[in-house]
């Protein structure tokens, strides 16, 4: 979750360049409004946000964790 776009731009280059590690999804604040989410966007990661469209948000973060799961039994 980022407060802010330069909190999310800072954020993405820091995880990058220090850990190795791709951010999945952007959410909070920063994603608030259009503006937000298209800023995130435009950085090559998806912006969803609970208040805005909470089912997205959810149906994003499922679609990530079903991925990384086995067949189902």
């Amino acid at each position: 979750c980022a407060n802010d776009p330069v909190g999310v731009a800072g954020g993405l280059e820091h995880l990058q360049r220090e850990y190795g590690i791709a951010v999945d999804l952007v959410a909070g604040p920063a994603t608030d409004n259009a503006v937000g989410q298209r800023f995130v966007e435009r950085q090559g990661v998806p912006a969803h946000n609970a208040r805005v469209n909470g089912p997205a948000l959810g149906a994003f973060v499922l679609g990530k964790v079903r991925a990384h799961l086995g067949p189902r039994a």
